[in-house]
């Protein structure tokens, strides 16, 4: 099988990079090994990548902040199996409500029409 994985340069891709290069690591072709890998630019993802950014600084972005703040105050491990099951417990379902909240929002948003004039599958 020959071929190469092309991501950009998101922190997203680093599992995807190191299993694909893995394994492929005993191919025989000119993709095998490291080579299996490219970076790149993505502009074909812009819109998810500012729906992202958006996301992150409105929502996503105070829990996340939220939760470094309590592991720099010295008030949660995050190795210790414990403190990350009782966080679980209290915040599963303000979580929760909050990325139903965003799937809701994806779900029903206003979807451009495609300027190639025809959708596959329509």
């Amino acid at each position: 099988m020959e071929g190469v994985l092309r991501t950009d340069c998101g922190t997203e891709n680093g599992v995807m990079v190191g299993m694909q290069c893995y394994f492929r690591q005993d191919g025989e072709d000119t993709f095998a090994g490291e080579k299996a890998h490219k970076y790149g630019s993505s502009p074909a993802n812009q819109r998810i990548e500012a729906w992202w950014s958006h996301f992150r600084h409105g929502r996503a972005g105070w829990w996340i902040d939220f939760f470094k703040d309590m592991v720099s105050a010295g008030l949660l491990d995050i190795g210790n199996v414990m403190q990350m099951e009782a966080l679980w417990f209290c915040f599963e379902a303000v979580l929760q409500n909050e990325l139903d909240k965003v799937k809701q929002h994806w779900n029903t948003h206003r979807i451009r029409h495609s300027g190639h004039g025809t959708v596959p599958g329509a």
